[in-house]
């Protein structure tokens, strides 16, 4: 399947896997993203530890998506059987993951903003105060770390080969085709870029105006990512 008509369906079926239970979604969405933001809660560890949890949760939500073509109604109790995944690919994502963090952490370091990376521990009222640029490049280094695992987290999630043959697996398909890929990161990053090219103009326009579509595409894009690894073969289809 080529790239275009790879993107075409995928954007097709994510968008029929999400209407199917759209209250239910959202609802475990915004429960998602609520877990993911409590670990600013937890001193030093905090910032670290939110992308490492987001993932695990990410691919438990793979879980849920891939279930509920089976008939299964998505739920809250399924979203936090953490046990579902494999600790095998738990660690993997979660090792992952951090790693995407030191990314983030290397360019904010190389921006020569050493009060930016010290706030970035000093909890969440400082974390706030990081200036935008430099809140932007974090984003960026774990943005771009985390696009790797684009196919790798459904396969991760779903599959139970040995973790090296998932991680070949999914690499491989990143490279065959990594359009679907790149679209999910272009639009991911496309609100906070909106945001900063507005405070730099100074446009005036309200950060919550531009964020709201940042947090749909959030919704939508485990099941463009689910979609895409099915229809690169890496995943068996459901009838």
């Amino acid at each position: 399947m080529q790239s275009t008509p790879l993107i075409q369906q995928s954007l097709k079926d994510s968008w029929q896997l999400l209407r199917c239970y759209p209250v239910r979604w959202l609802t475990l969405s915004i429960m998602l993203l609520i877990f993911a933001e409590l670990c600013m809660l937890i001193p030093l560890a905090g910032p670290a530890l939110k992308l490492p949890v987001a993932t695990l949760l990410s691919a438990q939500f793979c879980l849920l998506i891939h279930r509920s073509q089976y008939g299964s109604k998505p739920g809250f109790s399924g979203l936090l059987r953490g046990w579902d995944i494999r600790w095998q690919a738990a660690v993997t994502l979660s090792l992952v993951a951090l790693l995407s963090v030191l990314c983030g952490l290397s360019l904010l370091a190389l921006s020569g903003h050493s009060d930016s990376l010290q706030a970035f521990f000093a909890g969440p009222g400082k974390f706030s105060r990081i200036p935008l640029q430099d809140l932007l490049l974090f984003k960026l280094g774990t943005a771009l770390a985390g696009t790797l695992m684009f196919y790798c987290l459904p396969l991760l999630a779903l599959e139970k080969q040995a973790v090296t043959v998932l991680l070949k697996r999914g690499f491989s398909g990143l490279l065959r085709h990594p359009a679907p890929a790149l679209l999910s990161l272009i639009l991911l990053s496309l609100p906070d870029g909106l945001l900063l090219l507005s405070a730099r103009m100074q446009l005036g326009i309200p950060a919550w105006l531009l964020l709201i579509p940042g947090f749909f595409l959030l919704i939508w894009l485990p099941f463009f990512r689910y979609s895409s690894t099915r229809n690169n073969g890496l995943l068996p289809s459901v009838s």
